[in-house]
């Protein structure tokens, strides 16, 4: 019966500690700067992206520097859904000492979300919240949740949007959305220090303008949650309409949500995307007239003048000495006549490395030497579907194939794609293409 009660005390004492604890903390919680406002955010463009409106949280951080072992975090920001509406909560610590109880609070309103909202957050926030809570001892809030970062979302699309900076601010500016926040975070560090030093005249007015740049930073996350429209475009599996003619494709499919700007893609000769309100269209060009594959290993093969192909060492033995000659770095190709789609290459169907056919021959017999390689690249970089495209005739590919309900994801480059500025002399795939690559191709139409 002693050890029953000595027990007992014992989890009482601990039960009284930690709820004496956490009234330590919610007192100190409200003694710091705490305000609270209704917000309006598109939650359709949530739910479009598979998210659940009742468990995301926006948030946005402030502090005085990007380390966070040397810098404090002052502020924190955050947007959830109650009942109907959004509510933006905002809580300022006026000391260092208060920054554990900051974190602290913001770990208990994490519990209740799986996704976080935030504008680079992968790249700052994030990382600076985790590095405070490792600080601190603190475990880590942000180990369930995903995140959507509307930074990374929207940078893919920058160029083709006529973006010069991708700053929040900027990307507010281009979507129209108007701010009374004069000031950047880094200009608001200094106002910060003189209310943590009391050093402010005016405490009222530095408190303000504090609140006002997080709650704008906040709401105007929630504003730019359209922009999640374009990565749903592209990603749409919503069937294509597709109408078929001797100068190309033209395809359309239906959008979930509404873009906030028109988006013209062009990654191509020929080939493009426009998004467009909720629809999206899709032009690619067709290309008819004669492909070329040179084998790099030209020294291994014979071309045949009468045929003007050429063939490997191993059967040209079948061939009357007579009507063969070594091949050339310019003979020593294969061709194909027809009409050849563009296609991606990295689709699931064919995947190589570089272009395999190209649309002119590497050899002019009106010119020598250096000026006849100056030629033919200038007339390979005029000629449609040349410079980076790769070029690929398979007769076995129809275009139902060529036009899954997953189209979209197909034409777009892939991040980080750049254009070389000149098709290569020979190239360097073989005949049949690689299994694996990446780059364009042409497949042929039958």
């Amino acid at each position: 019966m002693t050890v029953f009660r000595h027990r007992s005390f014992k989890v009482f004492l601990e039960k009284s500690l930690c709820l004496l604890q956490d009234l330590t903390i919610r007192v100190t919680i409200c003694i710091m700067k705490r305000r609270e406002q209704c917000a309006v955010c598109p939650q359709e463009y949530l739910s479009a992206f598979s998210l659940n409106p009742d468990r995301v949280i926006y948030f946005d951080i402030e502090t005085t520097g990007f380390r966070p072992s040397t810098s404090s975090l002052y502020m924190i920001g955050w947007a959830v859904r109650t009942g109907s509406s959004w509510t933006v909560t905002q809580i300022l610590s006026e000391s260092s000492r208060e920054e554990a109880l900051l974190l602290s609070e913001f770990a208990r309103v994490l519990h209740s979300y799986d996704t976080l909202v935030a504008f680079n957050g992968d790249r700052f926030d994030l990382p600076y919240m985790r590095e405070k809570y490792e600080l601190h001892k603190m475990e880590d809030p942000f180990a369930h949740m995903k995140t959507v970062d509307l930074y990374r979302e929207i940078r893919p699309f920058r160029h083709a949007l006529g973006m010069t900076r991708l700053n929040q601010k900027s990307v507010e500016q281009f979507l129209g959305i108007s701010r009374e926040d004069p000031y950047t975070g880094g200009e608001l560090i200094d106002v910060y220090r003189s209310v943590r030093d009391q050093r402010c005249t005016s405490i009222s007015a530095a408190l303000d303008a504090l609140f006002l740049h997080n709650l704008e930073d906040v709401t105007g996350m929630m504003e730019m949650t359209p922009l999640l429209s374009y990565r749903l475009a592209i990603d749409s599996m919503a069937l294509v309409n597709v109408k078929v003619s001797d100068s190309g494709i033209e395809a359309s499919y239906p959008l979930a949500v509404h873009v906030p700007e028109p988006l013209h893609l062009v990654f191509e000769p020929g080939c493009s995307i426009t998004l467009q309100e909720t629809t999206a269209r899709i032009s690619i060009r067709m290309l008819s007239g004669c492909l070329y594959h040179y084998f790099p290993d030209y020294r291994n093969y014979y071309y045949l003048p009468e045929e003007d192909t050429a063939i490997h060492k191993s059967v040209s033995s079948f061939v009357d000495p007579a009507h063969r000659e070594k091949a050339t770095a310019q003979t020593s190709y294969v061709k194909k006549e027809g009409t050849f789609l563009p296609m991606n290459g990295r689709s699931d169907t064919i995947r190589q490395d570089k272009p395999l056919f190209l649309p002119l021959r590497a050899h002019d017999k009106s010119v020598t030497g250096t000026h006849q390689e100056k030629v033919w690249q200038e007339k390979a970089a005029a000629s449609p579907g040349c410079g980076s495209l790769s070029l690929y005739c398979q007769t076995e590919i129809t275009l139902p194939s060529l036009l899954p309900q997953a189209l979209p994801r197909r034409l777009l480059p892939p991040e980080g794609y750049r254009r070389s500025r000149s098709p290569s002399r020979h190239a360097s795939a073989p005949y049949p293409p690689a299994p694996s690559c990446s780059g364009k191709s042409y497949v042929r139409h039958r």
